[in-house]
């Protein structure tokens, strides 16, 4: 599988990054890895990872991870970072920390999720393994990578296509640093496990869910890929953890939680938009619907495909049987807004999605498209305020930057509109375009002192990363 290559390069690079050849500015210090240095570092991957792997930029998506992230950092204590969430398009049921507190789930594992619980065990996990500095001192013991070495792999598996030729120069470039210890130990994983069991418990979750997980983990074998060198599995002993888990579960009290899975379930229906063809997922949910009649969440996911297709009255009709099933009705007058909207009905479209919004401010795609309603009713200034809010609730949303940068450009404020296009292509993976475009913001004069900051730091954190 290509995305397991490409994440055993992320790996390597991260050591390169970490380690760059003698000589080099920039050499970290091998007996102490600081947190000040993992931040550094952290920042680099990120750019990597978003100009190399595919994310999903979904923000209800990313936001509910987040969320539930969030309930479990509060029982962890004061951190050294600002943990960040990210979900990548990807089928495989993993998940894994990064340094700084960068925290990926794929899709394929929240698709796989009967409750939130599990969700919560295997972000607790990964936390943990942060918290505890495994991947700090996994770091302190690498040996040292020169950039050469790097920009070798990245070219064997990017400029390769990702087929044969280049898993075997990868393979080639980790064959030389076969001494290395990139896995965790079986005591680092039992103690993130046993961190992660006391914050799932005492976050109101049920910490059967973690043994949940694992067993999905397991039934599915997506644990690694044959392309990859043993040393490179990432979560080792998972017979063993179920065991110990199974154990501590029988020596606690632990409380059977009773949950409610309408966010999860309303998450799974955009992440499986964002993975299939509507045609091919309208197919899957009627065969569920056959199965069970009363599922909501099915004919609120047969409504976004006909959606997608432009086909709204389709789409209103299927939504009308979810809400009389149950599905959240300021989500569902949301869904008849963005409808509303694409037929041009923009007075319907904004009564609908002020009304959504008003209910819940997080839903960010509601709150994207009464930006862009109050853009085509004239209401300009009114769009703007709206995005820029939008933005600094989701600063990772591609699409608000992308509208922000239509309106400024319309009207001549370049500088503004060069950034905002900037940081779309940016959060996109398109990383050339940013630096254009954010280079480009850096001539318009009229640009303000701290969004002139803001750029050059961007752009000096760019310039050393592969694209």
């Amino acid at each position: 599988m290509r995305f397991i290559t490409i994440l055993t390069v992320l790996v390597l690079i991260l050591e390169s990054l970490m380690w760059p050849a003698a000589g080099n500015a920039g050499i970290f210090n091998a007996a102490g890895f600081s947190p000040e240095e993992e931040r550094a570092l952290g920042k680099k991957f990120l750019l990597m990872v978003e100009a190399q792997l595919p994310l999903i930029s979904d923000p209800d998506v990313v936001s509910y991870v987040e969320r539930v992230g969030r309930k479990i950092l509060a029982q962890a204590g004061p951190q050294f970072f600002d943990y960040r969430f990210y979900v990548i398009r990807d089928e495989a049921l993993n998940a894994f920390a990064a340094p700084s507190g960068l925290v990926f789930v794929h899709s394929g594992m929240l698709e796989a999720m009967d409750n939130e619980s599990e969700l919560a065990g295997i972000l607790a996990h990964e936390v943990a393994h942060v918290v505890a500095r495994h991947i700090a001192r996994r770091i302190e013991r690498t040996q040292k990578l020169s950039i050469i070495t790097m920009v070798g792999v990245l070219a064997g598996v990017f400029l390769g296509g990702g087929g044969k030729a280049a898993e075997a120069v990868a393979s080639g470039a980790l064959a030389t640093t076969s001494a290395l210890s990139l896995k965790y130990s079986r005591e680092d994983e039992e103690e993130a496990d046993r961190m992660a069991f006391k914050w799932v418990q005492s976050a109101g979750y049920d910490v059967r869910g973690m043994i949940g997980t694992f067993k999905k983990i397991r039934r599915y074998r997506f644990l690694g890929s044959p392309t990859i060198p043993s040393y490179m599995t990432t979560h080792p002993a998972l017979e063993e953890r179920i065991g110990y888990l199974e154990d501590l579960i029988l020596a606690r009290p632990t409380p059977v939680v009773k949950e409610d899975t309408a966010e999860l379930r309303r998450c799974q229906v955009y992440l499986s938009l964002a993975m299939q063809s509507p045609a091919r997922l309208r197919e899957k949910w009627e065969a569920e619907i056959k199965k069970n009649p009363e599922d909501s969440y099915c004919y609120y996911g047969i409504a976004l495909t006909y959606q997608a297709e432009k086909q709204y009255g389709q789409a209103n009709s299927y939504l009308d049987r979810a809400a009389s099933l149950g599905v959240s009705g300021s989500v569902l007058q949301g869904e008849r807004g963005i409808n509303a909207f694409a037929e041009g009905r923009l007075s319907e479209a904004l009564v609908l999605l002020k009304q959504s919004v008003e209910d819940d401010p997080a839903r960010a795609r509601f709150r994207l498209y009464l930006a862009r309603t109050y853009k085509e009713l004239g209401q300009v200034e009114e769009a703007v305020r709206s995005l820029e809010m939008i933005v600094q609730d989701f600063p990772d949303y591609a699409e608000s930057y992308y509208h922000l940068g239509l309106i400024y450009g319309g009207r001549k404020e370049n500088g503004l509109a060069q950034y905002n296009l900037g940081m779309y292509y940016k959060l996109t993976g398109e990383h050339q375009s940013a630096v254009t475009h954010l280079k480009q913001a850096l001539q318009d004069k009229a640009l303000s002192p701290g969004k002139r900051k803001e750029i050059q730091e961007i752009l000096e954190d760019m310039k050393d990363v592969p694209q």
